[in-house]
């Protein structure tokens, strides 16, 4: 009976996270190609920011990373990455989104190497993150944030403590609070 119980809360769990039918769904793989995960999700591939893509970075460079990526169902989207990014621009209709910052430390052999600050259209979300301090190396890490556009757009702005910043991929799912 405990193990139905279980499998029942989980599959609740998933439910309330799974995107709405018609929900506005956007996923890039940063500094990486377009690919498709096994589900059907199309993750798009990265660019210089452009008013006609809609998305993308500043400035800054992309990276592979060969190793094998832990702590996740699909490591493509954690083995690129762009370092530097500036400010990372997403064009997108005004409504209220879960945002997903996918992380992965590939290049850190230290704690403390790579420090950055993230900030969301202007305010604090991930305040001296150091991906290496809590994954260690070439492990996945994900942050979900809710959020509300306005504007018709959603700035990300790595603010690096030390060194460079590292982003893997992004996700945004159109979201009715709760």
């Amino acid at each position: 009976m405990a193990a139905k119980k279980r499998i029942l809360y989980l599959l609740i769990a998933l439910l309330m996270l799974a995107p709405a039918a018609g929900a506005y769904e956007l996923h890039i793989n940063v500094g990486g190609p377009g690919i498709e995960l096994p589900d059907g999700t199309i993750f798009l591939a990265d660019g210089a920011y452009t008013p006609e893509r809609g998305y993308g970075w500043e400035h800054g460079d992309n990276v592979f990373n060969w190793h094998a990526i832990g702590g996740c169902l699909e490591e493509r989207i954690y083995q690129y990455f762009h370092f530097n990014c500036g400010i990372y621009h997403l064009d997108v209709p005004n409504d209220s989104y879960v945002l997903t910052l996918h992380f992965c430390e590939a290049w850190g052999h230290t704690i403390g190497q790579f420090v950055v600050d993230w900030k969301i259209n202007g305010s604090m979300a991930l305040d001296d993150l150091d991906v290496y301090a809590v994954v260690w190396r070439d492990y996945a890490l994900d942050y979900r944030f809710p959020i509300t556009v306005t504007g018709g757009e959603i700035l990300l702005d790595d603010v690096p403590s030390m060194t460079f910043s590292q982003l893997s991929a992004v996700s945004l799912v159109s979201h009715t609070p709760d």
